[in-house]
Parts: structure tokens; C-alpha cells; sequence
């Protein structure tokens, strides 16, 4: 345990992180050197694959926009009808899928639409209700989609879990209800088509369900206490290849993780060695990566926080925090990682009123903060699908961008 001071947990927005183990080729720039921003024609609901094909939600309805290389957008073209939280993943062989939150106010649910490689969208269906809100997706090498999300629990701050599951020529599986009491929820996804889904519970527990898209899921397992109980933080799982896994969440004293062996051991709730653990990110080896802060009196006495990344090799139980900055960051922090081990963070420094990166590629520490866009920017989305290239996304007062990094 840190002998460090320890601080109260921030509770962010949940964001999901997907990963896939394919090659894809890299621009003539060096590790930790960012592009110039691109235009975006929106950035939520973003997502893409190995090939560098992207998709992003463009308006309610909703409407989404698609690229091959995220360099040119098509027109929207609208999916749905008064649709909002509109969620996309993109296969690798170009299956699109959306998800949103359709119906009314009183009685909404999950609606989704599908196109085929060069197709078209499907008109869009019903997935499933039961107060459905903050649908998740992800999808496999195969095409094969996953949905989850959270119903409602009537005048209570939990509700139960949902997934339900569409085979790549088929139609969507009825709703599987995984638990009855569970938080807000984070899914990981590897295109093996293994899934994980972590949630917490007002017995003040985090809890992980692992199983495969189109394989159903075990029993959920109680993985260690959670300070917050159902309001785990950030994207706080995640998956590699092999089917190895990570999930963190702060307890009343530390930043605490778990990890899962391919074969879906969990092990033993771990000391990160610091607190407040934000993301969690894992390479193809099973190295694990949480961020997280620390804080320190200094001579005057006050409260001076700096910021890590606490890394476990694969196999170890024991997990080593490194400095990143000892600037303030804000809400919003993102972490990624691809299958040959490189390592990528952002979050909004608002110190310098930007944003900035950090990189770690394989076999190395993580570099100096790079800074990127501009003082009113928020990270919308951070992703390592290509190994070795990473893609951010954020928006600002003068609109959405992107930026890619060859960070290995």
C-alpha cells in the first residue's frame, strides 16, 4: 500500500474501450508526434476499425456519417427517428452497427441498425426495453454485434444488466438479463469475440461477467469492493486478444484492480499504489496499465496532487506507478493499448488549458506530455484498433477534430 496521502475518487463519464488484433500501416511520423488536427463532422459516437475506416454520429435520428480514412466524411445519412445516445462499431471486414435509446420518455428502448460491407443501413429494430438507457457496442472479426446496457430499477440508483447479440447473417438474440442490480456498466470486446462487463452494485462491490458474443455469459463474479459501489468511473475494463483482462476501481484507501488469465481466472483485488484509479488499458502480452493520482503536503502544507501510470507486467502481482505530470487534470481521461505492447494516455491538462498525450511505445516508458488542441477541448474519444496508431478525438468551442500518432 502507498504511504502516499490519499485522495477522494472523481466520478467521470464511462466510455467504452474495444480492441482488435490486426496490422494496419502507419504514417512516415515519429512515436509521440501528433498529426494537425482534421475536421470532424461531429465526434460523438465514434469508432473504427483495423483498416482505418471510421464512423461518427452526426445528429439525432440518428445520423451518421462514415470515412475511409478519416480524412474526407460522407453525407449523413439518417438512421432512425428521434433516436438520442447513439453508440457505432465498425468490424473489421466493414459491418457497421448503431445502437441508440429510441421509444418515448415514459418507455424507452433499445433500437439498432446494421449496414454490410458497400450496403446500406437497415431498417432500423428493437433490441429491447425495460427502461433501457446508455446502450454499449461492440463488435468482433466476424461482424458478430453485442449490445448492453442498463434498464431501469423503478425509483432505486441501479437497474439491471442487458445484452443481447446479433450473428453476423442473423437476426438479434431476446434480451439476457445479467444481473438485477447493477451500476453504470463498461464492456470491452476483442475480435475473437470474447467479452467482458464490469458494473458495481449498492453492496458497494465492483462485479465482472465474462463470455462471448454469441456464447452467452457466465455467472457474474464479485471481483473486490468498490468505494463507490455502483458508480464505477471511466473505462475501467479492458481486453486483449488473448483474452486476458483488466478491471479497476477505487476502494475507500487505494486504487484497486483485478486481473483475468486467458483461460478466465480473476485474480485477487491488487494494490495499484495509488489512488483514484481512472482507466485501465491492456496490451497483447497481458502487460496492464491503470492511471491514476497521488497527493503530497509540501512545505506550506497544501495539497499537491501529480498524476501516474501504474503498470503490471503480465504474470506479476505487483504493480508500479511512474510519474506523468504533476499538472491538474481535468475529468476525462482516456487510456489505450494495442497488441504489441504500446501504451497511450490523454486527458485535459488544465494547467496548460489543453489537452495532452502521453506515449509508451513497446518496451519503453511513457514520454513527455505532447500538448493538442486548445483550451476549451474534450476528449470524446481515444482508440488503439490500428496496432501502433493511435486516433483521438475531441471537440472544442470551434468544433470536433481528429488526430492520429504512429506511437510505436
Amino acid at each position: 500500500m502507498s504511504s502516499l496521502i490519499r485522495r477522494s475518487a472523481l466520478v467521470l463519464p464511462a466510455v467504452v474501450i474495444a480492441s482488435a488484433a490486426v496490422t494496419g500501416a502507419l504514417p512516415a511520423r515519429a512515436a509521440g508526434s501528433w498529426s494537425s488536427p482534421v475536421p470532424l463532422p461531429a465526434a460523438t459516437g465514434f469508432s473504427e476499425n483495423p483498416s482505418g475506416a471510421q464512423l461518427v454520429v452526426t445528429g439525432t435520428g440518428p445520423a451518421i456519417s462514415s470515412s475511409t480514412s478519416g480524412l474526407t466524411w460522407s453525407a449523413p445519412v439518417t438512421v432512425g427517428q428521434g433516436g438520442t445516445g447513439a453508440v457505432t462499431a465498425l468490424a473489421p471486414n466493414g459491418r457497421s452497427v448503431a445502437a441508440w435509446i429510441g421509444g418515448t420518455a415514459s418507455a424507452p428502448v433499445i433500437q439498432a441498425s446494421t449496414r454490410p460491407p458497400g450496403g446500406s443501413w437497415s431498417t432500423p429494430v428493437t433490441v429491447g426495453g425495460n427502461g433501457a438507457s446508455a446502450p454499449l457496442i461492440g463488435t468482433d472479426a466476424a461482424g458478430d454485434a453485442i449490445i448492453a446496457w442498463k434498464g431501469s430499477a423503478g425509483t432505486t440508483s441501479t437497474g439491471p444488466v442487458y445484452t443481447a447479440s446479433l450473428p453476423a447473417s442473423g437476426s438479434w438474440t431476446a434480451p439476457v438479463t445479467l444481473t438485477s442490480t447493477g451500476g453504470p456498466i463498461h464492456m470491452a470486446v476483442n475480435a475473437a469475440g470474447a467479452v467482458v462487463i464490469a458494473w458495481g452494485a449498492v453492496a458497494r462491490a465492483a462485479w465482472a461477467d465474462s463470455g462471448t458474443i454469441l456464447g452467452g455469459f457466465t455467472a457474474p463474479v464479485m471481483v473486490g469492493p468498490s468505494i463507490y459501489g455502483h458508480t464505477l468511473d471511466d473505462p475501467l475494463v479492458a481486453l486483449n486478444s488473448a483474452g486476458q483482462a483488466v478491471v479497476a476501481w477505487d476502494d475507500p484507501a487505494s486504487g484497486v484492480a483485478v486481473t483475468r488469465t486467458a483461460s478466465g481466472t480473476w485474480s485477487a483485488p491488487q494494490d495499484v499504489n495509488c489512488t483514484d484509479a481512472f482507466t485501465a488499458a491492456i496490451d497483447g502480452a497481458g502487460d496492464a496499465v491503470v492511471t491514476c493520482e497521488e497527493a503530497v503536503l509540501n512545505a506550506q502544507g497544501q495539497e499537491v496532487t501529480s498524476y501516474y501510470a501504474s503498470r503490471q507486467p503480465a504474470g506479476s502481482a505487483t504493480w508500479t506507478p511512474s510519474l506523468l505530470t504533476g499538472d491538474f487534470l481535468g475529468q476525462g481521461i482516456q487510456s489505450a493499448a494495442d497488441v504489441a505492447g504500446t501504451f497511450v494516455i490523454v486527458a485535459f491538462d488544465a494547467t496548460a488549458r489543453s489537452l495532452i498525450t502521453f506515449t509508451s511505445a513497446p518496451g519503453t516508458g511513457f514520454g513527455p506530455a505532447v500538448p493538442i488542441g486548445d483550451s476549451t477541448s474534450s476528449v470524446a474519444s481515444l482508440n488503439l484498433t490500428v496496432p501502433g496508431h493511435a486516433t483521438l478525438v475531441w471537440t472544442s468551442s470551434t468544433g470536433s477534430f481528429e488526430a492520429t500518432e504512429p506511437a510505436s
